[in-house]
């Protein structure tokens, strides 16, 4: 999504609660969740970086035996050989509250996905196909971009959280 659509989506979805909007599937309840949401579109656009909120879980690196660049979050390899560069703690400690961290927030995505999903099928209906996230076909986009980023946002996380838990048990020395 580019950050022009973006702005407008935001422009909708506020018209939207203005006129109330029989969806309450427009809101998160999570206030934190609904920053990251209104955030998605900077400059960066990357949604890794806006959910996780640090651009070195997006930056890529040439490896060996991948045929693409991959981040940290494709494989903990990335981060033990330039752990100096992105600039992340060497304290398995430290690597263990992170992967707590972003368990629990993952929880609240999960959460708080199931309460979108079903405030949206009680106001809009099952009709239609279901396509990914859990959404139907003839929701409104408005709808579904935000049943879009919890999906999305969830599977960021549970990266997080396996990466993070990676470190914490790696045997490399440069981690302690």
């Amino acid at each position: 999504m580019t950050r022009k659509m973006g702005k407008q989506l935001d422009r909708e979805i506020d018209a939207a609660l203005k006129t109330g909007s029989r969806s309450s599937a427009l809101q998160f309840s999570d206030a934190d969740i609904e920053r990251m949401f209104r955030r998605r579109g900077s400059a960066s656009g990357d949604l890794a970086s806006t959910i996780l909120g640090d651009p070195a879980y997006s930056r890529r690196f040439k490896m060996r035996g991948w045929n693409t660049m991959p981040t940290m979050l494709d494989t903990a390899d990335v981060a033990i050989r330039h752990h100096n560069e992105l600039g992340i703690p060497t304290s398995k400690h430290a690597h263990r509250l992170r992967a707590d961290y972003f368990a629990g927030l993952r929880t609240r995505f999960d959460k708080e996905h199931r309460r979108v999903v079903n405030e949206a099928e009680r106001a809009h209906g099952s009709n239609g196909p279901i396509i990914s996230g859990g959404m139907h076909e003839d929701w409104p986009d408005a709808v579904k971009d935000r049943v879009r980023f919890l999906a999305h946002g969830s599977g960021i996380l549970a990266k997080a959280k396996a990466l993070h838990e990676a470190l914490s048990k790696t045997r490399s020395p440069a981690f302690r």
